[in-house]
């Protein structure tokens, strides 16, 4: 599972998340703690904005990732005034 932030919304995905790594990971663990660039993101397999859920699964298949979405975008934390989620773009000036 995976945040994304598009046009200012936050959405919560469920998929696979890739990446080409050498040494190839030995583990789950490492391949997360070596995921250094999301710019790509993943197989995204279902996403929850708050409102409406988007996937090509099964019914059962959208209970069990609403299941995991839902309380994990509701607890995403708020952003602060000024910045979009991840960095902030600043104004001329601002600086």
């Amino acid at each position: 599972v995976w945040f994304r932030r598009r046009h200012g919304v936050t959405v919560a995905c469920i998929g696979d998340l890739w990446d080409l790594q050498h040494p190839e990971p030995a583990d789950a663990r490492q391949f997360l703690e070596q995921h250094k660039d999301g710019r790509y993101g993943g197989d995204c397999h279902g996403r929850w904005d708050g409102d409406s859920y988007w996937g090509n699964v099964t019914l059962e298949e959208q209970q069990r990732h609403l299941a995991i979405l839902q309380p994990m975008l509701a607890n995403y934390p708020a952003i602060p005034e000024g910045y979009d989620g991840w960095w902030t773009f600043h104004t001329e000036g601002a600086r």
